[in-house]
């Protein structure tokens, strides 16, 4: 069987009939800490070969952050304006070094809800992604985290069309929620000037007492 774990889809009677799975988790995605992960700047970044990827001076602005597409603007009618949008931030601030097609169980849900509060409510977070299988990406660029939000709302004030369509993705606020990046992708593209790496056990504690600190509980 060439997908043994299903396909990333509704499912359909054609494929009930056929005994043809569908997706129900995400084994990618890891439910370790996620102070238990960080950052790291890459040394030395190889020569991309597609244009999404190109490769950009080391800059001390690089963040790089995650981007979830829920179900609702995957089935859009063509042409799909959560597309557009996206061409417009790589055009603009952003390029693309890593991305899937998942669908996520109900744990992996809560825990993207968890993670992107008080910016989203965790429910209807949870209720969006539950919908159908849903496109996440990790986008790099200067203050991708601090200031995406600010690039969306550049965008949608020159193409006002694309406003509904900002209004349904889902993307961190902060540095705190940007963490949410190392459970979702176990690497980053090569070509990305950071990498993914555990944290050692002595600076994850630290982490998680800083965290404390703060009025946080550190995530399960």
């Amino acid at each position: 069987m060439l997908f043994p774990e299903g396909l990333c889809c509704r499912e359909t009677a054609l494929m009930a009939r056929e005994q043809i799975p569908c997706m129900t988790s995400d084994h990618s995605a890891s439910m370790q800490p996620m102070n238990s992960h960080r950052l790291a700047h890459r040394t030395t970044v190889p020569s991309p070969r597609t244009p999404l990827a190109r490769p950009s001076g080391c800059s001390a602005l690089r963040q790089t952050a995650c981007l979830l597409v829920p179900s609702r603007l995957l089935q859009a009618c063509p042409p799909a304006p959560w597309a557009e949008l996206l061409d417009q931030l790589a055009q603009r601030a952003c390029r693309l070094v890593g991305g899937r097609l998942c669908a996520l169980d109900r744990q992996q849900r809560q825990r993207v809800g968890e993670a992107l509060q008080p910016s989203w409510e965790s429910g209807a977070v949870s209720a969006a992604l539950s919908e159908g299988p849903c496109l996440i990406l990790a986008l790099e660029g200067d203050n991708t985290v601090t200031c995406f939000a600010s690039v969306l709302d550049s965008v949608c004030w020159e193409r006002p069309e694309l406003q509904e369509a900002r209004q349904s993705l889902l993307f961190p606020h902060s540095e705190r929620q940007a963490a949410l990046l190392h459970s979702l992708f176990p690497a980053l593209s090569p070509a990305s000037q950071h990498g993914i790496e555990p944290l050692p056990p002595r600076l994850g504690s630290r982490a998680a007492e800083a965290s404390r600190s703060q009025g946080h509980e550190p995530y399960p």
